[in-house]
């Protein structure tokens, strides 16, 4: 998924994007989805996620539910932003559990 590949949607809520072979989502390819909640990625091949894949200094509190069970996401140090920007305040759903 690459930047700007979401465009024109700046009210929506709500995506799922399940089932759909995604590996990769390139730095800022959230951004422009300002009053994003609830974002689902089952299903996919996503092996890592990085930081950048939200501009979370322009909207910090809009994103509450990131639901991205059943990829192959490698853990490792660098899955802490996840623990460190969003835990306190939004579900993170990873596999069939928490982080």
């Amino acid at each position: 998924m690459y930047t700007h590949s979401i465009t024109g949607l700046h009210l929506l809520t709500f995506l799922e994007m399940d089932k759909n072979k995604i590996n990769m989502i390139e730095i800022g390819a959230f951004s422009d989805l300002k009053q994003l909640e609830t974002l689902w990625l089952n299903w996919n091949n996503l092996q890592m996620l990085d930081l950048g894949i939200f501009d979370m200094s322009d909207h910090p509190t809009s994103l509450h539910n990131f639901i991205i069970y059943n990829n192959p996401i490698q853990c490792s140090t660098n899955l802490c932003w996840i623990k460190v920007q969003w835990l306190s305040r939004i579900l993170i759903q990873v596999f069939h559990g928490f982080i």
